[in-house]
């Protein structure tokens, strides 16, 4: 579902996600409808493993990899969400 400036919009519900702030940029929290904390943070730490050399090879097949784990659409987009948000964080790019 999206709003009229075609953002998504996610239902609400009691289950947060915490990325938490990193490298000098804020975190984020989202509500879930389900509980995905430890999908949200495996993207995080798969991130920040190949962010720190720790990790060999492309970072596409990194999130491919962690991707395929997730089969429910709500853990993967955590898991994707978690990924990228780290990234964005180590770029100094998030909005405030």
């Amino acid at each position: 579902m999206t709003n009229s400036n075609n953002l998504i919009v996610l239902p609400s519900n009691t289950h947060p996600v915490e990325i938490p702030a990193a490298d000098g940029q804020p975190g984020l929290t989202l509500t879930w409808p389900i509980p995905t904390q430890p999908a949200a943070d495996q993207g995080i730490l798969l991130a920040e493993s190949w962010l720190a050399g720790e990790a060999d090879g492309y970072l596409w097949t990194r999130l491919v990899h962690g991707r395929i784990e997730h089969m429910d659409n709500w853990r993967r987009m955590a898991f994707e969400i978690g990924f990228l948000t780290r990234l964005q964080q180590r770029m100094g790019r998030m909005p405030e």
